[in-house]
């Protein structure tokens, strides 16, 4: 599943003309509102159903979102690539937004450089895998030390904002060509059999 970051652009609630509501282990859910994130890129992710949305900004469960909030998050992509769908258990506020002028809410926004909520799960497995790689870690069962889970960390996030800086240029630059030579010396064979034996 794709992860992305970002800085939240704008906050997008629209109200159904008539509430939606169905039933989920024995309670009956109603939704009011519709919400969708744009991200700084222009890039439009849904994020589905909500009750009683307020216009420019969305609660979940790492916090409040408005623009912009630094967030991380894993999203769906539907096969049209059209639709981008986030899945909201994955969303972490790195940082918050800027309050939102429309709020009725007494949710207290938290200091502009106060991280909100836990890890993204998919950047801590990015953040191990890539300490054992490197050796910063010999295995897994060393992440058990503070010490080592904060090395390991200093690693990804120094790997992630390598590879920020560097993504751009390089889906410039022009890539290599394989030549079929090549392709047939390293063992690689296109040729299938049909005749399947059962």
């Amino acid at each position: 599943m794709p992860a992305t970051s970002g800085i939240v652009k704008q906050v997008f609630i629209k109200e159904y003309d008539s509430p939606k509501s169905f039933e989920f282990e024995g309670k009956t859910i109603t939704n009011t509102h519709r919400c969708s994130i744009k991200m700084e890129d222009d890039t439009w992710y849904g994020l589905g159903d909500v009750n009683n949305g307020v216009r420019g900004e969305v609660f979940v469960k790492a916090g409040l979102i408005t623009a912009g909030a630094d967030i991380e998050f894993m999203f769906t992509q539907s096969p049209c690539k059209k639709f981008n769908n986030i899945k909201k258990a994955t969303i972490c506020i790195n940082k918050a937004g800027a309050p939102n002028e429309h709020s009725e809410s007494k949710i207290p926004q938290p200091s502009a450089n106060q991280a909100v909520g836990s890890p993204n799960p998919a950047a801590v497995g990015q953040a191990m895998n890539l300490a054992v790689e490197l050796g910063v870690c010999k295995s897994y069962a060393d992440m058990a030390s503070p010490d080592k889970v904060r090395e390991a960390i200093i690693a990804y996030k120094a790997a992630k904002l390598l590879f920020s800086d560097l993504w751009e240029p390089a889906t410039k630059e022009p890539q290599p060509k394989v030549r079929e030579n090549e392709t047939q010396a390293a063992g690689f064979n296109d040729s299938f059999d049909d005749d399947i034996p059962f």
